[in-house]
């Protein structure tokens, strides 16, 4: 199964490994941060995947410099609103606005102190 077969809300933690246990590589539809991107960041990747083919935005993935392979499940802290705050990012900084699909945090532990994103 792959991400992009399922509904980001019913992703978890076995979908995401299994970007890492596969050495899933980045591409024009798929994108690895280890750390959340700062607005201006997450703006160009977002705007990049709507003027293209549209896409996936991993966050808490880390990826090899040299080929953009997933190599790694390190996690972010959970955001507090993240989703609401990705979306109004968007209404404020993209033009055309975009329509934007944020998971909501994915738990990598039991506990939920680290999470992924998509």
């Amino acid at each position: 199964m792959s991400i992009f077969d399922t509904a980001l809300q019913g992703l978890t933690r076995t979908d995401v490994q299994a970007l890492v246990d596969g050495e899933a590589v980045e591409n024009v539809r798929l994108e690895f941060k280890r750390d959340v991107p700062k607005r201006d960041e997450m703006l160009k990747k977002l705007s990049a995947f709507a003027n293209t083919y549209g896409g996936h935005l991993v966050i808490g993935v880390d990826a090899s410099s040299d080929d953009g392979k997933a190599v790694g499940l390190p996690g972010v802290e959970p955001q507090r609103n993240f989703k609401q705050t990705v979306v109004q990012w968007c209404a404020g900084g993209i033009t055309p606005l975009i329509e934007v699909s944020v998971s909501e945090a994915i738990p990598l532990d039991n506990e939920g102190r680290r999470v992924a994103y998509v």
